[in-house]
């Protein structure tokens, strides 16, 4: 679409926590035994390309008027795999890779481009784990406690802000 959004000057894009199918993410959990070939490209599909085509859509009016600001999230699970996921880590792996690349290609546009990639989070998905699946995380989290929803809009909003005016291409793990 030729179609210019000059009101938007930043974007962050993300699942919805708990959800197992939704128009911007999709979590599976199924072992690498389940038809990984169906599961990968689902799930790239929808985690990789829904992000591809957000950016697609609004960066050239970013490029246009030589700023902007994108925030993705991914991950931690990007970085540390988990059981029974192989099709979402890679999906939100080849998320990350996406916005580096992105980050390289617009910097010199004043764009700025960073990915959130947040670890376990208190919210309804969270909720349903058991309690000897909690204990188990939270013995790999170094504060021993879940991460809040106000974490990553903490994050967002320095990344989005003008203090964050040299930040670009980079992860950030909450």
């Amino acid at each position: 679409s030729t179609q210019e959004y000059r009101h938007i000057v930043r974007i962050v894009g993300n699942d919805i926590p708990g959800e197992r199918k939704t128009l911007i993410g999709l979590t599976q959990i199924k072992g690498i035994g389940y038809n990984f070939a169906t599961a990968i490209l689902d799930s790239l599909k929808i985690n990789l390309n829904s992000n591809y085509y957000i950016i697609k859509g609004i960066l050239p009016s970013m490029i246009k008027n030589r700023s902007g600001c994108i925030i993705g999230i991914s991950s931690v699970v990007a970085f540390t795999g988990n059981p029974g996921q192989a099709n979402y880590t890679a999906s939100k792996s080849a998320i990350i890779s996406m916005y580096k690349s992105i980050a390289l290609e617009v910097a010199q546009r004043n764009i700025r481009v960073n990915i959130i990639s947040p670890g376990f989070i208190q919210t309804p998905m969270t909720d349903k784990l058991k309690n000897a699946q909690v204990d188990a995380i939270l013995k790999k989290i170094p504060m021993n406690k879940l991460g809040s929803p106000r974490d990553v809009a903490n994050i967002a909003a320095f990344l989005s802000s003008d203090e964050a005016s040299y930040i670009t291409g980079q992860t950030f793990h909450i």
